[in-house]
This record gives structure tokens, C-alpha cells and sequence, in this order.
């Protein structure tokens, strides 16, 4: 039986018991859970759709917390993972607050507590400009790009590692897949 077959066979089933099956019972995916089975119970939407959807987001959602999990004990959050990356992508030439913000998709307060916490760690140096004393320059450091260039290799490794039960050709189906659901959704936010 193909896998469209066995989805539609699953949501004839219960609709507790069909999201109880794609999500896990703890308390993070209770949401996950209601609106599955609410999608089922009332048709506004057609639930094997809701259902791959939902089941991308706890995905992603696990894939995140596990990565951050992994990147702790390095010191990293997020934040400042990014943050380092986007440096080293640029380095030798600065990046400024506002950039790297954006890119690492906080806010500008934020990445100024980011900066200000990687700065006492010696990761970053922050320079004003000579002639324009609001433009803030950000430089790595070169303890900063040795961080980087570690952090980047245990992610990487562990990113790997979360892969590695898929066979290539499921890579291919599960990039082709998120690529798909990627251009929908910015086609729906871009109306």
C-alpha cells in the first residue's frame, strides 16, 4: 500500500488517535495535535495537507532544539551561532549591527545583547566610524574565527548526523519537498 493510501486509511481513523500517531504527546505539540484534529473534525481545510504541514513544523521545531541542544555546551545560541557565521562568511571585510540582525533574523536589541555578550568573550570588536560616529563597524576577532570555524565544523557534524538515516534518493525527495512547501509560502506572504 502506497504511502497516499495508508494517510487516507489513518484519517478514517479516530482523529485523536491519527495525530496522536504523527506527533508526540508531549506538551509542545499539543497544539500540533488540536489543529490536526480539528482540521479533520470540521473541514475548513483538508487534513492530509494539515497533517504533512504540521508535521514539517514539529519536525523542524525537534530539529532546532536538538541542534541548539548540541550547540550549548559550545556557548552557542543561536543567535550568536548565526551571528559568527554570517562574520565568518564576510570576514576579512565588518558587517554592522543592522546587518547582522537581519540576517540572523533577531531584533536590533537583541543583536546588540548578542554582540555585547560575544564582544566580553573576545569573539567580536565593535569600531565606530571615524566620520560618521553612529555607523558601528563589527570585525571578528581572531579567537572569534577559530570559534567559528569550530562551531561551524560540530554543526555541521551534527547536522550530518540527523541526516543519516535517509537514504540520497530521500534527500532529493525531502529537498524537492521543502522547496515546494517553501515556494508556497512565500507565495502566500507575498499578497
Amino acid at each position: 500500500m502506497g504511502s497516499h493510501h495508508k494517510a487516507k486509511a489513518s484519517l478514517s481513523r479516530e482523529p485523536a488517535a491519527y495525530a496522536a500517531e504523527l506527533f508526540s504527546s508531549d506538551a509542545t505539540t499539543l497544539p500540533l495535535q488540536r489543529l490536526l484534529y480539528i482540521a479533520h473534525q470540521s473541514g475548513v481545510a483538508e487534513p492530509s495537507s494539515c497533517a504533512a504541514t504540521l508535521l514539517l513544523l514539529s519536525t523542524g521545531r525537534a530539529v532546532r532544539h536538538g541542534l541548539n541542544r548540541i550547540m550549548k555546551p559550545l556557548g552557542m545560541s543561536e543567535a550568536r551561532f548565526l551571528s559568527l557565521v554570517t562574520l565568518y562568511t564576510l570576514d576579512p571585510a565588518p558587517s554592522c549591527p543592522a546587518n547582522l540582525a537581519y540576517h540572523v533574523e533577531v531584533t536590533r536589541t537583541a543583536m546588540t545583547d548578542t554582540l555585547d555578550q560575544m564582544e566580553k568573550q573576545g569573539w567580536v570588536r565593535r569600531e565606530r566610524l571615524d566620520t560618521d560616529r553612529r555607523v558601528v563597524r563589527v570585525f571578528l576577532t581572531d579567537q572569534g574565527r577559530e570559534i567559528a570555524a569550530g562551531a561551524i565544523r560540530h554543526f555541521l557534524k551534527a547536522a550530518s548526523v540527523l541526516a543519516e538515516s535517509l537514504k540520497p534518493a530521500q534527500h532529493k525527495v525531502f529537498g524537492t519537498v521543502c522547496l515546494k512547501l517553501r515556494q508556497q509560502a512565500e507565495a502566500l506572504t507575498a499578497g
